[in-house]
């Protein structure tokens, strides 16, 4: 067994929101992925654990920490599109921080190629389903996954590409409402 480069660059150069990838190591004929193991929960186990639904400022951080995973991805050259954002791929630690897992997906960007549709029903976008993908697919994917956390309407149970408004599913987040111990945001 000898081993190679590792698969994708994966360093805790944009903030340690992914799963370091160890090593490729390559016996014979078959490739395999050695990566760490999170101690954790997923997105999803936490959204099921706070009856289907989180509280609007534990959405915002988390897509903000997934943001900056995937701005590192998207950054990188070639770019690497992550291809299944959605709450089972993604573990909370223990200290709060956002992991992107199961990279098995993932594939480097090339324009112009068509690739096969891989991705969960109701978080992939259209494009993805008739393989053709691109960084904003993977934002796509994020809102998707934005909308389903703070409304508990799962997009993979219903009708792709409709997402009612979230004031209708979830009153409490009414447009213009905002959480009183929260400064307002700066314009």
């Amino acid at each position: 067994m000898t081993f190679r480069g590792r698969h994708f660059p994966c360093s805790d150069s944009f903030g340690g929101h992914h799963v370091s990838c160890l090593n490729l190591p390559r016996c014979s004929t078959r490739h395999y992925l050695v990566m760490e193991y999170v101690v954790g929960e997923t997105l999803e186990r936490k959204l099921q654990a706070a009856g289907g639904m989180l509280e609007g400022a534990a959405v915002v951080d988390v897509a903000i920490q997934a943001l900056g995973a995937l701005e590192y991805l998207h950054g990188l050259k070639p770019p690497i599109v992550y291809r299944d954002l959605k709450p089972s791929n993604v573990m909370i630690t223990a200290e709060g921080r956002v992991k992107l897992v199961d990279f098995g997906t993932a594939r480097h960007f090339q324009p112009q190629i068509t690739a096969t549709m891989i991705g969960t029903h109701g978080y992939a976008p259209p494009e993805q389903y008739s393989g053709k993908v691109e960084a904003r697919s993977d934002l796509y994917a994020l809102g998707a996954m934005m909308h389903h956390l703070v409304t508990g309407r799962d997009p993979s149970t219903v009708a792709p590409f409709s997402f009612p408004p979230v004031a209708q599913l979830n009153p409490a987040l009414q447009p213009g409402s905002r959480d009183p111990d929260r400064p307002s945001p700066r314009v």
